[in-house]
């Protein structure tokens, strides 16, 4: 399954030729490296609000972010990018939360429908030890369709000719910006998400003359976000 959410597209005045042009521009990468502030404001029921703000340079115009290190379990329908440094400058065109990770189930359900190579452990006598296959299907199993015969399961290790470009190494917000201006901006990114809780615990000692008691807290925070 393709596990990409697209969770916002405010055209408001662009046009849709916009949206697919800011997509089409080259992919630029922000990290916690940018990263100039971050502030939880953690609720019951396990969910936070979270505003990660970052300091980025903007060529102006039309840009692709790829916004790294966000938590796993945000709510991508309520994440809002504004700009700290010059509010209203900067216009999220549309946003896409990736997160579809690399990892072998992944990439083997990207390639149902195209052909891999499958190098065989064990080749039969007078047979290929690799050949090409046509993926069919992984749901319970894989499914391969050679030149002469289909077979399920692999008696070897299949090798795929590159990755699909859609797969990151962790859940990614990609966002499609258009900017009225260049330079180096502030951006505030606040989204909620799951994973996060606490709990308050208190222990109190009372004195000898049992008129006074000292009360200690400790606040526990439990961060399972990713």
């Amino acid at each position: 399954m393709h596990r990409r959410l697209i969770s916002s597209v405010a055209l408001g005045g662009f046009t849709l030729l916009t949206a697919l042009a800011a997509a089409d521009t080259p992919e630029r990468v922000t990290t916690n490296a940018d990263r100039q502030a971050l502030n939880l404001t953690v609720y019951n029921g396990g969910i936070a609000l979270v505003h990660d703000t970052r300091r980025l340079d903007l060529h102006g115009g039309l840009e692709h972010i790829a916004w790294r290190d966000v938590g796993a379990q945000m709510q991508p329908v309520t994440a809002l990018l504004e700009s700290k440094t010059k509010p209203g400058s900067v216009r999220v065109v549309e946003q896409n939360f990736d997160y579809d990770v690399l990892q072998p189930s992944a990439i083997l359900d990207k390639y149902i429908g195209r052909e891999v190579t499958v190098v065989h452990d064990k080749p039969i006598p007078g047979q290929p030890q690799q050949e090409h296959a046509k993926l069919l299907s992984t749901y319970n199993g894989i499914v391969l369709q050679y030149a002469n015969r289909i077979e399920t399961g692999v008696d070897g290790r299949i090798v795929f000719p590159a990755l699909p470009s859609d797969l990151r190494d962790q859940p990614t917000l990609v966002l499609d910006l258009a900017e009225s201006g260049a330079g180096t901006q502030d951006l505030d990114l606040s989204y909620i998400t799951g994973g996060l809780t606490w709990r308050a615990d208190y222990v109190g000692v009372v004195n000898s003359a049992e008129d006074r008691m000292n009360l200690n807290g400790l606040i526990t925070l439990s961060n399972t976000s990713g």
